[in-house]
């Protein structure tokens, strides 16, 4: 296989919302629940704001300017509490490759994940230690994609990497070889660099069930819950969170979904171009799952879009030739799944975008820009989930 090189640029979760209403409201005879705006904050002189993680120990949030290239430790409040930029050539910075994910580690220091290493930092910000990646996809991005997910086994740290951690998968399938033996991550022991590839895709899956390619569908979204020492990961396109056994990386359950409307397309053979007619039902039109959120325990929140049909595309992209199915609110909805179990109602997506759960029930959500102007503010919003009276 030959290496692709790719300048992407970030997408802060795959969709921004237009408007919704500020509580997002699910009722049914079993009992309502909401998701409440309790606060919010805005973070100055900074026009693009990646954040990735949130430390409840210390209070802050992980984030990164994609515009100066610098990490940031942000306060609850919006506040950049340090921010400095490493990139770069020699002593003490970490060469010129953007990080592709970034965390918090179990300990409290920060990971940086990039196409060739993995660094662990101190909270100042310096380098302790650098670990060795074998990729087969050197990815070049204006800033983190997502989270890294690092943890803990008795005496070893493990972080789960590789590209398609962030990025579709169909950019590593070149053959029906490719296809049948590719695997979620690659697992790697950041004290021995020990690395192998883990997590293969569920024999029930929608992507196993057939020799072609689901393309910019084959994209997945995970947490990793430490007390529980479990994995929890959702695919683009399944009807089901997974959940693995950190110990040994395999299923031990699995939470059913289901979801209103969800509109998929067929998929099409290997190799076929992105100029292809057919390729915009996968870029475009089809239902996807977006992000999984987990709130605490068993409770889970699932962003998703429910996907839109050709003809309804095609008249609102004659009406604004700058619309984009999945920044539609009207297309967007949030899954709850209470106690390990889906509940029957969806919620009202919150205008934005939602980034990671926090404690208390909470959630962070990316409000969306303003396209009318290019403002020197980021915008965020905490909402609480909570049952209703």
């Amino acid at each position: 296989m030959h290496p692709l090189r790719l300048i992407l640029p970030i997408l802060f979760v795959l969709g921004w919302a237009c408007s919704s209403p500020t509580n997002s409201t699910s009722e049914d005879p079993l009992g309502g629940y909401e998701l409440v705006k309790v606060d919010s904050f805005e973070i100055s002189n900074f026009t693009q704001v990646v954040i990735t993680d949130f430390d409840p120990q210390t209070k802050t949030y992980l984030g990164y300017s994609t515009i100066s290239d610098e990490l940031l430790l942000i306060s609850e409040r919006g506040e950049i509490l340090t921010k400095e930029n490493k990139k770069g050539e020699g002593p003490g910075l970490y060469g010129n490759w953007n990080p592709t994910g970034m965390s918090f580690g179990p300990r409290g220091d920060i990971f940086l994940e990039f196409p060739f290493i993995v660094a662990r930092l101190s909270r100042d910000f310096e380098i302790l230690s650098q670990t060795r990646i074998s990729s087969p996809l050197p990815i070049r991005t204006f800033g983190p994609m997502g989270k890294t997910p690092v943890y803990e086994l008795q005496d070893s740290t493990y972080a789960l990497v590789g590209p398609t951690s962030f990025l579709p998968a169909h950019y590593l399938i070149m053959n029906q070889e490719g296809k049948d033996t590719l695997q979620h991550f690659a697992q790697i022991n950041l004290q021995s660099g020990e690395q192998k590839s883990v997590i293969p895709y569920d024999t029930e899956s929608i992507y196993r069930q057939t020799d072609q390619v689901y393309f910019e569908l084959m994209t997945k979204t995970f947490v990793i819950n430490q007390e529980e020492k479990e994995l929890a990961m959702l695919t683009g396109l399944d009807p089901k969170i997974l959940i693995y056994d950190l110990n040994t990386l395999s299923k031990k359950s699995e939470i059913p979904l289901s979801q209103n409307n969800f509109v998929t397309y067929p998929p099409l053979p290997i190799g076929t171009p992105n100029s292809h007619p057919d390729y915009n039902q996968h870029r475009f039109y089809s239902a996807r799952n977006q992000r999984l959120i987990h709130l605490g325990e068993q409770d889970y929140l699932v962003h998703y879009f429910t996907g839109i049909s050709e003809a309804v595309y095609l008249s609102k992209t004659a009406q604004d030739e700058g619309y984009s199915p999945q920044q539609d609110s009207e297309f967007r909805r949030v899954k709850l799944i209470k106690d390990g179990k889906d509940h029957p109602i969806d919620l009202p997506s919150p205008a934005g975008s939602l980034i990671l759960g926090l404690p208390g029930q909470k959630v962070l959500v990316q409000e969306p820009n303003n396209p009318e102007k290019e403002e020197e503010v980021f915008r965020f919003s905490v909402y609480q989930l909570k049952k209703t009276e």
